[in-house]
């Protein structure tokens, strides 16, 4: 398990007294208000995210994810967005919420250039599978024997707006002009549990569940609309696969 830094621990402990001592900025009370026009949902949003700055995703993600959700699962948002403890690592989080699958993403960098690289549940990047992602961004050798993971030059909070620790694709659009893509991991494992749903970061202490059978659908009608042709879905190779540890989330 991950020790949290002392800069860490009071960020979540300073959002957490925001949080409480200002309900209305928590999702789960601006779907409420916002449902009796107390303010619009745009508003609440858009004061939330200036208030929580880079602990929360920002409120033009928020309302396309929202929009899709409900577009391809279901109207009713309130009942899938969840209050937990907040975590560093998707193993953390993993056990913070038993029954549910995570989302996880690396940063690598193949010599100058930069990769988001994403998946349900808490995969393990291996050596061969960094060479298939590497093949299927057509590049070089000498570019793969130079990667580096999660290189601390890069700082979430800097690279893509977001706290270390919530990174995940759904990303603003001015986020990924300097990746040179974001990789969609398929895992098959996944198939294994239609059932199961996948908990997106909305802060460290809010996310919102989605069914496994329908995450990828919007998450690729989110990567489509913001941005298009900067993103791959990788079927990773039973070959090179380490597997999702699939126990560590089953109830």
């Amino acid at each position: 398990m991950a020790m949290l830094t002392c800069s860490t621990s009071h960020i979540f402990q300073h959002l957490e007294r925001k949080l409480t001592v200002a309900p209305q900025l928590q999702i789960r009370s601006i779907l409420e208000r916002a449902a009796v026009g107390l303010p619009t949902f745009t508003e609440a949003l858009e004061a939330r995210e200036r208030a929580l700055g880079v602990t929360t995703l920002a409120s033009q993600t928020l309302l396309h994810l929202f929009s899709l959700y409900q577009q391809h699962v279901s109207p009713d948002l309130a009942s899938s967005v969840i209050w937990h403890e907040p975590s560093l690592l998707a193993s953390e989080k993993a056990a913070i919420l038993p029954g549910h699958l995570v989302q996880k993403s690396i940063t690598l960098r193949f010599a100058e250039r930069l990769v988001l690289c994403s998946g349900v549940g808490d995969f393990r990047m291996s050596r061969p599978l960094l060479r298939q992602i590497a093949r299927s961004l057509e590049l070089e050798q000498s570019r793969y024997q130079r990667v580096r993971i999660n290189p601390w030059e890069y700082p979430p909070e800097y690279l893509y707006g977001i706290l270390e620790g919530m990174v995940s694709p759904f990303l603003r659009a001015g986020h990924v002009t300097h990746l040179e893509a974001v990789v969609f991991l398929a895992f098959s494992d996944a198939q294994a549990l239609p059932h199961t749903q996948v908990a997106i970061s909305l802060s460290p202490f809010e996310s919102l569940l989605v069914p496994l059978a329908s995450f990828q659908q919007v998450l690729n009608a989110y990567a489509d609309a913001t941005y298009p042709g900067r993103w791959i879905e990788l079927p990773v190779e039973e070959a090179v696969s380490t597997r999702i540890a699939w126990e560590a989330v089953r109830v």
